[in-house]
């Protein structure tokens, strides 16, 4: 089943929920699965998010260092924050995993990456965030749960929001078939790889030749850029990277192409990718403004981060700075003493760790780029070779 659903965090008694099921689409395909909708539902054009919906809920945070109670009222600005998980087709493993914060009244699109590497507490070894939704699906499962997708979406978000101590309003989860089938659609995707690509893991039936220049990826080849990491000095974090190129050539490619003139084109993809849409006046709504964002409003970074051993580590003031300046919902600012107050990102039984997540130079990370300077070359990724 592909979908989008609306979905919210439960304090106290006070917030109502808003969830989101599954698409069928990866993580770079979001915002043309929005144009697709827009465009064929031009009757709803005039809706807004709202109601039982986008409820302006006052939420309710525990100061421990002072035994207080914080009360944050929701903004009355149209804010959302997205949550985007991408997995492979051998496992349920989220290595894609992006927040993603949609301003329409200012048409700012914010995206912050987590590395899929990332040190969480709340699994058991190895304590890696894209495992994350693996376990708590394969949980919702044992538990007899007749949604478990959603299930396991609505826990993650949940996790996510009590940490960084701001709302999300939207979750969705994709894989790489739909990723190729609507890049193929729309023509392929112009951009510059910027050196040879080679590798091959025939387990994965993942086959990457890619030869440096610029060029149009077709579904095939764009998958492999995505996904390539050998080469980069920072590996993983390297194809981060990577995956900000591809969004921002990715999203001219939509403004350029998504439009009524393509109503043929259009409809052709939502055949193709779209099976169960639940929420179709949201979505008609967001891409009513998302296709007259400049690119230059597209701002994309990386979880500020250390490593440890085999896990990286959440800088926590970088990350405190970043979700503070564009993801926070609310009128009031995310204090310090109740951000990440349950220690979802470190442990105190590794002092590795606690030195990584207090740093006050992380590593990597933390940088914005945005999408039409990237698509100016921008953004370069050191490869070791």
């Amino acid at each position: 089943m592909y979908g989008i659903f609306p979905h919210g965090k439960e304090y106290l008694h006070m917030a109502k929920k808003r969830y989101t099921a599954v698409l069928s689409v990866t993580i770079l395909m979001f915002v043309a699965m929005f144009a697709i909708i827009g465009i064929m539902a031009s009757h709803l054009l005039s809706y807004k998010p709202g109601g039982k919906n986008i409820p302006k809920d006052t939420v309710i945070h525990y100061d421990n260092d002072n035994n207080e109670v914080i009360l944050r009222p929701k903004s009355d600005q149209d804010v959302y924050n997205f949550l985007i998980l991408g997995h492979d087709r051998a496992a349920t493993l989220t290595d894609v995993i992006m927040l993603v914060h949609y301003d329409v009244t200012a048409g700012n699109i914010s995206v912050v990456q987590f590395p899929r590497d990332t040190y969480v507490s709340y699994l058991g070894f190895p304590n890696k965030i894209n495992a994350s939704y693996s376990m708590l699906y394969h949980e919702a499962l044992a538990n007899g749960s007749q949604t478990p997708e959603l299930d396991a979406l609505r826990a993650f978000a949940d996790k996510l929001e009590d940490a960084l101590c701001t709302e999300i309003s939207y979750t969705a989860i994709m894989n790489l078939d739909g990723f190729v089938n609507i890049v193929n659609i729309l023509g392929g995707v112009e951009l510059n790889v910027p050196a040879d690509m080679d590798y091959e893991d025939p387990g994965q039936d993942l086959y990457i030749h890619l030869k440096a220049g610029y060029q149009t990826l077709t579904g095939e080849q764009a998958e492999g850029f995505v996904r390539f990491r050998y080469g980069y000095v920072q590996g993983d974090l390297g194809r981060q990277d990577a995956q900000k190129i591809f969004l921002s050539a990715f999203m001219k490619k939509a403004k350029d192409t998504l439009s009524v003139s393509n109503v043929a084109k259009l409809t052709s993809v939502a055949e193709a990718i779209i099976d169960n849409i639940y929420t179709v006046s949201d979505a008609v709504y967001f891409v009513k403004n998302l296709l007259s964002v400049d690119l230059s409003n597209l701002k994309m970074m990386s979880m500020p981060c250390s490593s440890s051993g085999y896990n990286v580590v959440m800088n926590r003031a970088g990350m405190l700075e970043i979700i503070s300046n564009y993801f926070n919902v609310y009128d009031t600012p995310i204090a310090d003493s109740i951000f990440d107050k349950n220690a979802t990102f470190y442990t105190t039984a590794d002092q590795d760790v606690v030195n990584a997540y207090y740093s006050d130079s992380p590593v990597y990370g933390g940088k914005e780029y945005d999408a039409g300077g990237v698509n100016d070359g921008d953004l370069v990724i050191p490869r070791a070779y």
